[in-house]
This record gives C-alpha cells, structure tokens and sequence, in this order.
C-alpha cells in the first residue's frame, strides 16, 4: 500500500508540472497590478493608458485571450487565465467605454489571433501659445 501511495503521489507530482500558477490582477483606485513571473510588480496608471489592444493566442486545444496596454514607451500584458481579469474588464470598460462589445471583435472566428485596437487615447493638438507650436 505504501509503495502504490508513493506511486500516485508521484505521478501526480509529474502531472502537475506544468499547471500554469498565473498571478492575479489586483485593481486600486489608480491603477492596477500583478507580479511577473520574475517577482517583480508591474502597476499600470489608469491615466498613463495609451492604448489598449486585445489578441488571441491559439494554444493548439483553445484560444487564450490577452489584453496589451501601452503605455510611454513600454507595454504589458494580461491573460483571461489570471485570476482578476473578469474585475479588471470590469473596470476597463467602466474607464474606457470604447472596448465595450470586445468580444464581437476578438473572439471570432476561433484560433485566429484577431488582433483589435479597442482603445487610442486621442492624440491632442498643439493649442497657441504652446512651445510645440512655436
């Protein structure tokens, strides 16, 4: 009994060696944020926002929905996997209404990466008097 006990425990062991752990998104009055995988913490201004761009990964057996937010001079990415993403696309399109009805856009048809642009923040024009404009 001890030897198969050890047995299942082990190949349960293996089976489990590559279950995703992937970190959860928590949402604060400003921002939101997750750790890498390096441990680190990635935080995203909600006001630093440029664009936000929604894709699919096709994973073979299902598609993988992510979520890329850029920002000045660099980008970061969520998973529909990470625990929080429901809350986040939430507040997402409470904050920028334009991505509501992603879905329409994203998910169809099945392992295409569908890559969609749900959000530009508009690109503001030098006013009179400002130093771009002089």
């Amino acid at each position: 009994k001890m030897k198969m006990a050890l047995l299942l425990q082990r190949i349960k062991q293996f089976l489990r060696r590559n279950e995703r752990t992937d970190p959860p998104i928590n949402i604060e009055a400003d921002s939101f944020w997750y750790r890498t995988l390096k441990g680190q913490i990635c935080r995203i201004c909600w006001n630093d926002i440029l664009e936000i761009r929604a894709y699919k990964l096709d994973l073979w057996t299902f598609d993988e929905v992510r979520f890329s937010f850029q920002m000045d001079g660099w980008w970061a990415e969520v998973s529909e996997e990470q625990p929080g993403f429901k809350e986040l696309l939430k507040e997402l399109i409470i904050r920028f209404p334009s991505i509501d009805g992603w879905e329409i856009k994203g998910i169809k048809p099945a392992f295409a990466r569908n890559e969609t642009i749900l959000y530009e923040r508009p690109h503001s024009t030098p006013q009179y008097g400002d130093r771009a404009s002089e």
